[in-house]
């Protein structure tokens, strides 16, 4: 990767973490292995609590509160068989175990995911993997998903406060499935398809397939925050596989 030229001011950062997009990759790699591993449960809820301390520092107390009564939902779910039951209720509180351990582990990844997605721009990401010899053929179309999904995600919610508007939402949106495919995911799929396009033809224009080194205005840099973040992801392997021993069979 070129140098940044001096008259050019190289930009920090956009997370308040500071972390490097190469150890947000790494970080979340690790955690969704170890969270749909079969691991004993204190390694899941070392990795919630994780997840939980990212989002505070780089995502909205709306996100941190969102992420944080979906695992108190999972926990109680995956505590029903603790509560009295017989024959008659014994399947419930299966099934609410079952949706508990599910939902623990798939919360969490995808809590990781939105804390990747929301602290790291495209620049950032493209960046990253220029400095790694990642090959064109990934990095391209990685950028343009990595910049769809948040634009999707406006999109999605534009349709929806458009029906709202005209009074078609809440239960009318289950209980007419029919007409919701065709309100709500025939705009979807069609703006969706048009995004597509834009953000290709805006990264043609960008120079994303250009020929040549390009130089980036990103700052990239192993930092402090980089190496204790790091190691507490090593430490919690270290605890998963010989502190709390691979389970044979894995429980809570």
């Amino acid at each position: 990767m070129n140098h940044v030229p001096s008259r050019v001011p190289a930009r920090s950062l956009t997370g308040r973490s500071g972390l490097d997009p190469r150890t947000k990759l790494l970080t979340i790699t690790v955690c969704n292995m170890l969270a749909m591993g079969a691991f004993p449960s204190k390694v899941l809820w070392i990795i919630v609590a994780l997840a939980a301390l990212l989002l505070l520092i780089d995502a909205s107390l709306r996100a941190v509160a969102t992420y944080a009564t979906g695992s108190a939902i999972a926990a109680a779910l995956y505590a029903a068989p603790l509560l009295p039951h017989n024959s008659v209720t014994g399947w419930i509180i299966a099934t609410s175990a079952l949706v508990g351990y599910w939902l623990a582990r798939i919360g969490t990844c995808i809590a990781l995911a939105y804390w990747m997605i929301t602290s790291t721009t495209v620049s950032e990401l493209i960046t990253a993997f220029r400095q790694l010899h990642a090959p064109r053929a990934f990095i391209i179309p990685l950028a343009v998903v990595f910049r769809f999904i948040p634009v999707a995600f406006q999109e999605f919610r534009g349709v929806l406060e458009a029906l709202a508007l005209r009074g078609f939402s809440g239960s009318a949106l289950w209980l007419h499935p029919v007409r919701t495919a065709e309100k709500l995911i025939v705009p979807v799929l069609s703006a969706s398809a048009r995004i597509a396009d834009d953000l290709a033809a805006a990264a043609l224009i960008r120079g994303l397939g250009a020929p040549g080194t390009p130089t980036s205005v990103v700052r990239l840099r192993f930092s402090l925050v980089d190496a204790l973040t790091i190691a507490v992801v090593a430490a919690i392997t270290v605890y998963a596989f010989w502190g709390g021993a691979l389970c044979e069979h894995p429980h809570w």
